[in-house]
């Protein structure tokens, strides 16, 4: 099994040997195997065709050796423009989900949800509550006299009635519905 040195960067001194030795010898297709023949010969380690096309290519874009600053990866897809894409979207109907938005924008959930929250904007669920008509009252009445006369009737009785007084009614997963506003 052959143990191969650990890959790294070229120096910014092995750098300048590359263009140098490019720009002395003559145009020729072999022009780059020759850098790479001195190379190996000079430094003791062989360089990769494609690294001294890139140096080169580098060196005649930027006009310096130097390798260019790069912070990272690009944000493209949180930029700006889908940022108030997005926000437009929202605006326009506060009823979509963050994954119907998401196929609106060509982006991930996870990305319009970020940008919903650099956009301090917040979802709200609105609920349905229970309401009393007028007709209520009266049957509310009724029922009470009824439960009166049973309980006359079978003392016993409360002990076997589980009362809940909820006053939040869900109507069910299909009448959700979800509000994004700041």
């Amino acid at each position: 099994m052959v143990d191969h040195p650990p890959k790294s960067r070229t120096s910014e001194l092995e750098r300048r040997f590359v263009v140098e030795k490019y720009n002395s010898f003559d145009e020729g297709p072999h022009r780059v195997s020759k850098v790479m023949a001195e190379f190996d010969a000079t430094y003791g380690r062989n360089i990769h065709f494609d690294t001294v096309k890139r140096i080169i290519r580098n060196f005649q874009q930027l006009n310096s050796i130097k390798n260019q600053y790069h912070s990272g990866r690009r944000r493209s897809v949180t930029s700006e423009v889908n940022s108030e894409a997005v926000v437009g979207i929202v605006e326009a109907n506060s009823d979509l989900s963050s994954r119907q938005i998401s196929c609106q924008v060509g982006c991930s959930q996870r990305s319009v949800q970020r940008m919903l929250q650099r956009s301090h904007l917040k979802r709200y669920v609105i609920q349905k509550h229970q309401k009393l008509k007028n007709t209520d009252y009266f049957a509310r009445a009724d029922f009470s006299l009824k439960l009166m006369n049973m309980v006359h009737g079978d003392p016993d009785l409360l002990w076997r009635i589980v009362i809940n007084d909820e006053a939040n009614v869900m109507i069910g997963k299909d009448e959700k519905i979800q509000v994004w506003g700041k």
